[in-house]
């Protein structure tokens, strides 16, 4: 909903630009044209909000709750970067983006920036967690919690993902693509329920993360490759942005 309301101004100014020629007609025009942010963001936030306890939801119903409470925990400290940054950098970007949402080119330069920006802002970080997660839980917080850290091993990789693209799925919004950004949802959703379930089957509540951690990869990567592809932000371009952080980080 945060879209529909960052759109605000974009509509006020189209109406002051039409000024005192704005007519019932017109008025009609310009709600019809932007009738996709209620309608279509809406069903979005829900599948986003519903996909993110979805985790949660299954863990509970095939393992213990101290499963549960690992998993919980583990997630909510990897989660604070996209909760302290990912939001703010997200209106940056909805506003900048919709300056400059007829100039392609530009839009991808400043899609770019900011995944390069954020990529290497989270990627040193959680690469320490990847490698010595289950050692810095243990003691920072105690032998009890070192399952939190090897479920943070884990999970931190779509955490990586999503950081760096979480701010930008307001470009759905920008080009006017809500329809298909619901479709993605959808898709994303089904991929993570998909993933988790046959891995709750196994009995092993790692297996069970580490599938779904796949899966949630997958489906941000398929939500976000058709909307950066039709901008011009290409894998390739994609990979260069990734390609400084991940050299320095072998270097050290």
């Amino acid at each position: 909903m945060a879209a529909v309301f960052l759109m605000l101004p974009r509509v006020l100014k189209d109406l002051k630009e039409i000024g005192s020629d704005i007519t019932l007609k017109r008025l009609y025009v310009a709600l019809y044209r932007y009738k996709d942010f209620p309608l279509f963001n809406l069903w979005s936030a829900t599948l986003i909000s519903l996909s993110a306890e979805i985790p949660v939801l299954m863990l509970t119903g095939f393992f213990s709750a101290s499963i549960v409470g690992y998993f919980s925990l583990a997630r909510s400290i990897l989660r604070m970067p996209i909760t302290l940054i990912g939001s703010s950098v997200a209106q940056v970007y909805f506003q900048k983006a919709a300056e400059i949402v007829y100039e392609k080119n530009k839009l991808a330069n400043v899609t770019e920036n900011i995944f390069t920006v954020l990529f290497a802002i989270i990627f040193f970080p959680l690469l320490l967690i990847f490698l010595t997660g289950e050692d810095i839980f243990r003691f920072v917080l105690g032998s009890q919690w070192a399952s939190a850290g090897r479920i943070a091993q884990l999970f931190c990789l779509s955490i990586i993902v999503e950081f760096v693209t979480a701010p930008l799925s307001n470009l759905y919004s920008v080009l006017e693509k809500q329809r298909q950004g619901l479709c993605f949802d959808i898709l994303m959703i089904s991929i993570r329920i998909s993933f988790i379930y046959f891995g709750c089957l196994s009995g092993d509540y790692l297996f069970a993360i580490a599938l779904f951690t796949i899966g949630d990869i997958v489906g941000m990567m398929l939500k976000f490759y058709w909307i950066f592809n039709s901008i011009g932000f290409t894998p390739r371009r994609i990979i260069h942005a990734i390609y400084k952080p991940i050299c320095i980080s072998m270097v050290m």
